[in-house]
């Protein structure tokens, strides 16, 4: 693969492995879908550091974001394109598979959440309140009032 130049010098040559990659990485595969740089780097292993000392042998390390970052577009789209011809037929039965089991999950009962939701606030409202508090930012703080609005009967939580 040729690796960007770093100013004022010359591209660099590197040789690198494409992998088949475990079904182990295959959640983290999926995340990354969306990131090829990502994709690069999990696709990949690089030369250490070992490797280039005279008689030792080849040493194999993951690729990391920053080395995929320094590819040539034409490299990046070399390692992208092999890395998924190595990888995507069985991926992709596997992200079926997936997908049938998490049909197979509970599904949330909005109903059922406010209920807790309110009787938690019930039983214990500091609680409720130092977990309502704990909302990541940007949330829109919740209010038992409307988790009741479809209720006709108010209360609990003032």
């Amino acid at each position: 693969m040729t690796l960007q130049p770093e100013p004022g010098g010359a591209p660099r040559c590197e040789l690198v492995k494409v992998l088949q990659l475990a079904i182990k990485t295959y959640p983290a595969l999926r995340l990354a879908m969306a990131d090829e740089m990502k994709l690069a780097a999990l696709y990949c292993q690089v030369q250490g550091p070992k490797s280039k000392v005279q008689g030792q042998q080849p040493e194999w390390i993951p690729a990391t974001v920053e080395w995929a970052e320094q590819l040539e577009p034409e490299s990046h789209e070399r390692v992208i394109t092999e890395g998924e011809r190595i990888n995507s037929a069985f991926f992709g039965r596997w992200v079926e598979r997936q997908k049938a089991r998490e049909s197979l999950l509970p599904k949330s009962n909005p109903e059922e959440t406010a209920a807790i939701v309110e009787a938690v606030a019930r039983a214990n409202p500091q609680l409720f309140e130092v977990v309502m508090s704990k909302q990541p930012t940007g949330s829109r703080r919740l209010d038992c009032r409307d988790l009741r609005r479809n209720r006709a009967e108010a209360g609990g939580c003032d």
